[in-house]
């Protein structure tokens, strides 16, 4: 629920959501999905940032995080996942308000 993300993520009390249809929307940055293992873990994976296509790649996403979790790397795709990586969001350079503004301006360029 929004109170449950409200308490969870408290910058969000401060974003100014207006409204919400089927839920909030998931977008990255960068645009693109935010997939794997979180940096310092070894049983943290994430797989969001769909940007409103996660039901349309639910079951690719599914077994790449399946590969990713029990192989190291998803396999099965030609596919480089460099660009979904979460370690691409490196908390030093994702703490840098001017990369951040720069990676979410790439999207509309």
């Amino acid at each position: 629920s929004l109170e449950q993300a409200l308490e969870a993520v408290p910058v969000l009390q401060s974003t100014g959501i207006k409204s919400l249809l089927h839920g909030p929307d998931t977008h990255s940055v960068d645009h693109n999905p935010i997939m794997g293992r979180m940096w310092d873990s070894d049983n943290i994976y994430v797989c969001t940032g769909f940007n409103s296509q996660g039901i349309q790649c639910s079951a690719g996403a599914g077994l790449a995080m399946a590969e990713w979790i029990l192989e190291g790397h998803p396999r099965s795709f030609p596919t480089d996942f460099t660009s979904c990586d979460v370690q691409r969001f490196y908390p030093k350079l994702a703490s840098n308000r001017d990369w951040v503004e720069a990676r979410a301006c790439e999207g509309y360029e």
